[in-house]
């Protein structure tokens, strides 16, 4: 009775065909054997990978401590530089029943203790060194490098550090207005005593070392390597020093005074039901303790998601591998013998030949693609055919568009050469400016030329133009030489220079000289090219529609907007042309482009 289900499978599998068998067979077999992988590849796998994410937190764990501690013994050796100053040692043990009314060598001290201060503040580390003296000198409300030491009398925690015997506190961040900023500073400060170095041991001023606290909280972001794990840095008083994403405990459901008070080594600690890994060190000069927490649920989440890739690639494996073994399969049937032969036809470029087939079946099928398969590449070689064709049309129509060019500059130089011969230089200077003009305008089927050769083409057409107005266009041209040798499209410049002459400087009847200036300048990576005039100017309602699509101001056809949308389809939208203008004062035409060599 048990074999029973197991002989009806068997019989439906020994009456399936042979390529059935073949397939199910060999998937079966790649199945089981990808399965066993599977599991020993994600067991190994898994391993390392916790192993790697706690090896890459210890690494950036240990890297941001280096830093910090480096920061916190830069800032104590700027406190013994200001400790061991002789003048800072001279000045703060003197006489203040005397001192105190000597304004004049209050000011020179104040002077001296300003310029050992100043040189200690702004640095990598130290940010500001500063001084707490008697509430008597004239400079104890400075509030920069000096401050009065009744700051420290009326906050009782400071009151009992400074009558301990503790040489140095460290203070935990805050917000100070320092007087030449105009935003508060989040500072974390040290404070030390300074005793006489004279005899007595007695306590002569308090210094206050500090550095910004941006610098720590971006060394503590970069070494939390987790998405929810956190890592700060608190005090003996379980204060904070660095600040945390907003909410960051309260997602772990873990608050930060739950950890034991002592230092760990990526500990397992579980709290609350939840477990995470814990690294704690503490400073050795501070009382401050560095601390990382990361959450199990995070590493096992990831090592999950692991899982799940290499279990999708499996699948991908497995599913190629019954492709495979069903092609193999199929290939073992007999009608494929002269699918074959024809097949070798059409590598051979025979594409006559076709097969007849009445089968309905899976060769069958295979067939009629295989018949479909060659009409498809017979459609394709005429249709590649006739695009060869259009290829070669077209290029020989490029060649032709070429010839024409050479056929203008040539018939240009004999209309020169001809006025010369007849003593007619006027008109040889027109087909010479013509010839010029024309030419770089065409620049050789090229979209982009220099900027001095647009210039260039401004000047010829200009020529151009004061032989029809008798000289009365006065062009001036002052772009440097650097800047001529930087790119730029072709026929910017020239359609401006015509919509300056046509509607700025001719409609002009006031007698004053028509004059037109075209200079350049290099702002950062970018170059600005000015086109004035001194003619009638626009109106505003000129001004607010002139580079619109349908604004109406064309230059010979050849509208304002166009040049505008040119600029910044080949640059980008940060680039085109910009107008200045008044009515009476004339028209400034900016042109901003990129400084890119040609």
């Amino acid at each position: 009775m048990m074999n029973f289900p197991f002989k009806r499978l068997y019989q439906k599998y020994m009456n399936r065909s042979m390529r059935t068998k073949l397939m199910l067979s060999f998937s079966a077999l790649i199945f089981i054997s990808i399965m066993t992988v599977l599991v020993v590849v994600y067991s190994y796998v898994s391993r390392d990978y916790k192993q790697q994410i706690q090896y890459s937190a210890d690494k950036s764990f240990s890297q941001a401590y280096d830093f910090i501690d480096k920061k916190i013994e830069s800032l104590l050796y700027t406190a013994d530089v200001v400790y061991s100053n002789e003048a800072v040692q001279s000045i703060l043990s003197k006489d203040l029943y005397s001192y105190r009314y000597d304004y004049q060598q209050q000011h020179l001290d104040m002077l001296a203790l300003e310029k050992l201060l100043n040189s200690l503040s702004y640095s990598k580390d130290a940010y500001l060194a500063s001084l707490y003296v008697d509430d008597s000198l004239m400079y104890s409300r400075q509030n920069l490098f000096f401050f009065s030491n009744q700051l420290l009398e009326q906050n009782e925690e400071y009151k009992k550090w400074f009558n301990s015997n503790e040489m140095r506190i460290w203070l935990p961040p805050e917000k100070i207005r320092l007087p030449d900023q105009q935003s508060p500073v989040i500072l974390i400060s040290l404070l030390r005593k300074i005793n006489s170095i004279y005899g007595g041991n007695n306590t002569i001023g308090v210094e206050r070392i500090s550095m910004k606290a941006d610098g720590i909280n971006e060394i503590i972001q970069k070494a939390n390597i987790t998405q929810n794990g956190v890592v700060y840095i608190q005090n003996s008083n379980n204060q904070m020093i660095n600040t945390l994403r907003e909410n960051a405990f309260e997602k772990l459901d873990l608050a930060h005074d739950q950890l034991p008070d002592r230092e760990m080594k990526w500990e397992k600690l579980t709290r609350n039901g939840k477990s995470f890994l814990v690294n704690s060190r503490r400073f050795h000069d501070s009382d401050w303790t560095m601390i990382a927490i990361i959450p199990f649920s995070e590493i096992l989440s990831l090592s999950n998601r692991l899982g799940v890739i290499i279990m999708l690639l499996l699948l991908v494996s497995i599913a190629v591998t019954c492709s495979v073994a069903y092609l193999f399969a199929r290939s073992m049937t007999k009608g494929l013998s002269i699918l074959s032969r024809q097949m070798e036809s059409v590598q051979n470029g025979i594409l006559d030949n076709t097969i007849t087939t009445k089968k309905r079946d899976e060769i069958g099928k295979l067939i009629n693609s295989f018949n479909y398969l060659v009409n498809r590449i017979k459609q394709h070689s005429k249709e590649q055919y006739e695009s060869g064709k259009a290829i070669k049309t077209a290029e020989l129509k490029a060649l032709q568009a070429q010839i024409n060019p050479h056929f203008l500059y040539n018939t240009l130089d004999l209309i020169n050469w001809r006025a010369l011969n007849y003593n007619a230089p006027q008109i040889a200077e027109i087909s010479t400016a013509l010839a010029k003009f024309y030419k770089i305008s065409l620049n050789k089927g090229r979209d982009i030329l220099s900027i001095g050769e647009e210039a260039a083409h401004v000047s010829a057409y200009v020529k151009i133009q004061n032989f029809k107005y008798d000289g009365a266009i006065n062009l001036t041209i002052q772009i440097p030489d650097e800047i001529k040798s930087y790119s730029i499209i072709k026929t910017v410049l020239q359609p401006i220079v015509e919509n300056s002459i046509m509607h700025g400087i001719m409609p002009n009847r006031d007698g004053r000289p028509k004059e037109i200036e075209i200079s350049a300048v290099r702002q950062a990576e970018d170059i600005v090219i000015y086109v004035r005039d001194n003619g009638v100017g626009m109106s505003r309602e000129q001004l607010a529609v002139i580079l619109e699509e349908k604004s109406g101001t064309s230059i010979s056809g050849y509208g304002v907007w166009n040049i505008h949308s040119r600029l910044q389809l080949c640059y980008g939208p940060d680039y085109g042309l910009h107008y200045e203008s008044a009515p009476g004062e004339g028209t400034t035409a900016a042109v901003k482009i990129p400084a890119a060599p040609l």
